[in-house]
């Protein structure tokens, strides 16, 4: 079929030290529907050096619309540029997407650079709204999106979840995959997703607000489908799957890696979102089952080892169960990394020592795991803890870009109302010390920072052990570095 239209997407980059070659995932999907019959440019700014040429050249060819994605922080910053630069050298409808706008959408849409927002899942709007750009019908017809008529803001109501295992492939060719494959220690890996949301109910979470607390998931013969085209076209040989809960399901989770073992017996994954629910809901045979299927890796956010804080934040398990759940992981061959935060509302002194022992008694219990950092806590726009911290005191900023500057790599100068400036200091400390005892867990693309990592790696153990932070001559050069990259 003769392609009619062109299309402009723009993934802007964004934390500088990472070493990110997640496929924007949220495009590929977006355009399931698209693909077929419109020409569909993506530029993605973290591989094109001449990004900005790439879509200068672009807008000279009057696409129906350039459409934006960005998370809450500095990538916000990057999708300004970009939005900018269409603004200012063409009349083309910026359309934004992605979770900061489907979470502050009336905010967002206020920006001068943003004419029109996808909320929420772009499978169905996006179609949508494309083929009404395209006929300059009334955007009014189009559920699912935010837009500015004249001086008014219109809001056309919320779209229902689409059902992921009734969509058609993804679109794989409408990126140069090169970019996005990387021989890590197991071969040559991709990152995929299968699953959307979570039914968990954690306070600091965006899942409660972009997905409801709801968990929707490709069925396991889609899922193995889409995997059995990644390894025939592209030699896949590891699959890092990115969902937020992969286990929800674990029936499905097993007919998935099991299945893996039916489309080549040395390929390899690694999970990057499992909770301490799941491992609990296994029994041992069914540990040792995805032990056998090449599972490699998983990722459990514990974020604390005080009772109070864990039941504070609403996580679905005890600081028990964590314990016992790492125990028995540790006789399996599966590496784990278990993340942490730090700084709540409630927190004192001794809580946030129960967290630093939890995260030495883990590595003292299982050899074979990633200690992860400890994070202080993000207010994120939509969460239940940033309704919290609004209580405490927390000022929204009132712009896109003071939302740029309330993230990673900033923790001193956060808005953060119930803390100290000498704690907020100590928790930044914190975080870049942990860092440096594993650079890899951030998969952190500087020789250096790693080299500098491995040498003073005993002195950072000290320092978080007794939360002594003085004279913090490597740390001050870790975050001086965060600062200027970001």
């Amino acid at each position: 079929m003769k392609k009619i239209a062109d299309i402009i997407l723009v993934n802007p980059k964004g934390f500088g030290l990472i070493n990110d070659r997640t496929p924007p995932l949220n495009f590929l999907y977006s355009t399931v529907y698209l693909y077929k019959d419109y020409d569909i440019k993506i530029i993605d700014q973290r591989f094109e050096k001449n990004w900005e040429d790439i879509l200068l050249e672009e807008l000279r060819k009057n696409p129906i619309c350039v459409g934006i994605t960005s998370m809450t922080g500095s990538q916000l910053k990057y999708a300004l540029e970009i939005s900018k630069i269409v603004k200012e050298n063409s009349k083309i409808p910026i359309v934004w997407g992605g979770i900061h706008a489907s979470l502050l959408p009336n905010q967002t849409i206020k920006h001068k650079y943003v004419d029109i927002i996808v909320k929420g899942e772009g499978e169905v709007t996006f179609p949508e709204l494309i083929k009404v750009l395209k006929e300059k019908t009334s955007l009014d017809r189009v559920k699912g999106i935010w837009y500015k008529k004249k001086s008014k803001i219109i809001a056309t109501g919320e779209r229902e979840f689409v059902d992921l295992s009734r969509l058609p492939d993804i679109p794989w060719e409408l990126i140069d995959i090169k970019k996005y494959l990387f021989n890590g220690e197991f071969g040559k890996q991709i990152d995929f997703l299968t699953s959307k949301g979570c039914p968990n109910r954690c306070i600091y979470c965006y899942n409660n607000n972009f997905n409801k607390s709801k968990w929707r998931a490709m069925d396991s013969k889609k899922t193995l489908r889409e995997i059995k085209r990644l390894v025939s076209l592209y030699k896949i040989e590891h699959i890092r799957f990115q969902d937020d809960a992969f286990f929800v399901n674990l029936n499905r989770a097993r007919e998935i890696f099991e299945g893996i073992k039916e489309i080549s017996p040395n390929l390899t994954w690694s999970s990057f979102g499992a909770c301490i629910s799941d491992i609990k809901r296994m029994d041992n045979e069914y540990l040792q089952a995805l032990e056998k299927s090449g599972c490699t890796d998983i990722l459990i956010g514990v974020e604390s080892g005080s009772p109070k804080i864990l039941k504070y934040i609403k996580k679905n398990n005890t600081l028990q169960d964590i314990i016992l759940s790492n125990k028995r992981l540790s006789k399996t061959k599966i590496r784990v990394t278990y993340t942490y935060m730090s700084g709540f509302p409630n927190e004192t002194k001794e809580d946030l020592k129960k967290t630093i022992d939890l995260f030495f008694k883990l590595k003292k219990d299982n050899k074979n795991i990633i200690v992860g950092n400890i994070k202080p806590i993000i207010s994120y726009p939509g969460t239940e803890f940033f309704d919290i911290a609004l209580k405490r005191g927390l000022k929204i900023p009132k712009s896109l870009e003071e939302w740029c500057s309330s993230m990673y790599g900033n923790f001193e100068n956060t808005n953060i109302p119930w803390m100290t400036k000498q704690h907020k200091k100590t928790l930044t400390y914190l975080y870049f010390a942990t860092v440096l005892l594993n650079p890899n867990y951030l998969f952190i693309n500087s020789k250096m920072f790693n080299i500098i990592s491995k040498i003073i790696t005993p002195f950072m153990r000290w320092r978080v052990k007794n939360l002594n932070f003085k004279f913090p001559i490597f740390l001050f050069m870790v975050k001086y570095i965060y600062k200027k990259i970001n």
